[in-house]
Parts: structure tokens; sequence; C-alpha cells
């Protein structure tokens, strides 16, 4: 898993390093290297509060959705069960690690896809990722190549949680812009205090 976080972190970075520059990033003034921190609270209210609740909710959903439409799970009989082995809701143990395998790369594709959103949405600090023109590569080659599913674990995900996740990323995309349009409405408003 770390090191396909390093691979999907390491191709977004270029895309972002390319960007233009925001329309009034070189008018501010330098950091004060001594008083201003590169990591601050607003920053940790926008990535885990904000947005990380945000993609952590959608992951499991969709995860959870995944089990209730392939194998006839809720959710109470995956989190209360005695035990996930042969015979558990009248599956083999082949199946349920099956289920085990697909499950977990349904919740992988689904961040990667929701780090789309993401990165659209925290490309500019005030400026909507809709106002300026212009990973799943990465995705698709560890959970669908047969040699590579051998070597990770992984299972090909169903196309269906593939295209649920689309909208979803663009969902986390709009809260973003609907956050910084309320900074740039209110600039004294509580949003514009907390917001990175």
């Amino acid at each position: 898993m770390i090191i396909i976080c390093v691979f999907t972190d390491v191709f977004l970075s270029p895309s972002l390093i390319m960007e233009k520059e925001e329309f009034d990033l070189l008018s501010l003034p330098p950091r004060n290297h001594k008083r201003d921190r590169l990591i601050t609270a607003k920053i940790y209210i926008q990535t885990y509060l904000f947005t990380g609740t945000m993609e952590m909710c959608t992951t499991h959903a969709i995860y959870f959705l995944y089990y209730w439409k392939k194998a006839d799970m809720s959710i109470s009989q995956l989190f209360f069960f005695e035990g996930y082995t042969e015979r558990f809701h009248g599956y083999s143990q082949d199946e349920l690690n099956n289920f085990n395998s697909v499950g977990q790369c349904v919740y992988f594709v689904t961040e990667v896809i929701l780090k789309w959103g993401n990165i659209l949405s925290v490309r500019y600090r005030t400026v909507a990722a809709s106002q300026h023109g212009r990973q799943s590569a990465i995705a698709v080659f560890v959970t669908e190549a047969p040699g590579i599913q051998s070597l990770f674990g992984t299972a090909s995900v169903p196309i269906e949680f593939w295209l649920i996740s689309l909208p979803l990323a663009l969902g986390i995309r709009c809260m973003g812009d609907i956050r910084k349009l309320a900074v740039r409405l209110f600039p004294k408003g509580p949003i514009a205090k907390i917001a990175w």
C-alpha cells in the first residue's frame, strides 16, 4: 500500500508543479520563516476535518455498498461477525477471500478517484477549479494486470464501482468550490477564519 501511495502521489505532483500560479500569488509578501509555519491549523482543518472526513465516509460507503450488492452482506453483518471463515454467510473460504480482495480494491480505486476531486479542489486557495482549463493508470494497472494482482494480492474492480466514484469525486470538488465561494463572499466570516 505504501508503494502504491508513493506512486500515486509522485504522479500527481508534477501536474501541480506545472500549474500556473494563482493570480495574486506574486503580490503576497514572503513568508516569515521564524513566525509562519508551512503546516498550520487551517491546513489540518482543510485536510482532515473537511476533505478527509468526506473521503473517509465516501470510501467506506462504497466498500460496504460492494459487499451489500455482490455478497448480500449488510454493514452490521460485517461489523458483528463471529469469524470471517469458511461457511460465513454461506460462502466458501475462497469466495470470502475474493470478496475481501475485490472489496479492498474497490476502496482503493474509490480513494484514487476521490483524489482527483481533491486535487481539483485544492489547486488554488480561493479560485474555484471550474474557473480554469485543464492517475487512474496506476489504479488500473494495480487492480487489473494479472501479474501485478498476484504480487499485490489485488483483484479486478467491477466497472460499476469505477463509475460510481466519478460523481462522488465531482462532489468533493464542488464542496471545495462552495467553501471558496463562502470565503470570497464573507471574507470576515467564520469559514474564512478557519479556511486555508
